[in-house]
């Protein structure tokens, strides 16, 4: 398991960047936080797609009303395409396994993005950047949308490579999604912590 772990810079809105902001602009990527030692890989199991992130169907419905069994049903697969979610509290504790009895993997913080991989009652089992798989309380996570940036990350104020530069952002700063459709020419539009609204490459950032 990887040695480090994202943290998030807070998203709060605010005015366009000063000079003075975008000589510092490169926004402290979140502080490392110290994971276990690599050891059980987050209770890995068969899936059945019976539960998901969404709203109850009636079959679901239905089987809240059968009898209860003993042993935990198996976590479901999510349908279609990959999912992905933010870490809604501060501090998340993130486990290896689907209990709070489980071992403490490390703590995430807010706004830290996250695949979803699948659902077991009220636990969410996710993915980070750093492939690192986990267990989360599914209260835990925030249907907000971030993305992390994966390496050293141009803000543009435009759409377009060759168009003037907001600043540069470091590896690991988190920009709250403004649109999550990229456009034809790979670009999403997100806003960092500062407030500054702009344009970062798909390639150079995770989480959509």
């Amino acid at each position: 398991m990887s040695a480090a772990v994202l943290s998030a810079s807070l998203l709060l809105a605010a005015s366009p960047a000063t000079a003075a902001d975008k000589a510092g602009a490169k926004a402290a990527p979140i502080k490392a936080a110290t994971r276990a030692a690599a050891g059980s890989a987050a209770a890995q199991g068969p899936m059945n797609p019976s539960e998901t992130l969404g709203p109850a169907s009636d079959d679901d419905k239905a089987s809240n009303n059968a009898p209860k069994s003993t042993k935990a049903p198996p976590p479901s697969r999510i349908p279609g395409m990959a999912r992905f979610r933010s870490i809604g509290t501060d501090d998340t504790v993130m486990y290896d396994a689907p209990s709070d009895k489980a071992k403490k993997l490390y703590q995430a913080p807010r706004g830290m993005p996250v695949e979803v991989i699948a659902v077991l009652q009220g636990w969410v089992k996710v993915r980070d950047m750093e492939g690192d798989i986990a267990w989360v309380l599914r209260d835990d996570l925030s249907d907000r949308r971030t993305v992390v940036a994966s390496t050293t990350v141009p803000l543009y104020q435009e759409p377009n490579a060759d168009a003037p530069q907001w600043f540069e952002a470091a590896r690991g700063v988190v920009f709250e999604l403004e649109d999550d459709k990229p456009d034809d020419a790979g670009f999403v539009r997100v806003r960092h912590a500062d407030g500054q609204s702009g344009y970062v490459e798909l390639g150079q950032v995770w989480g959509i």
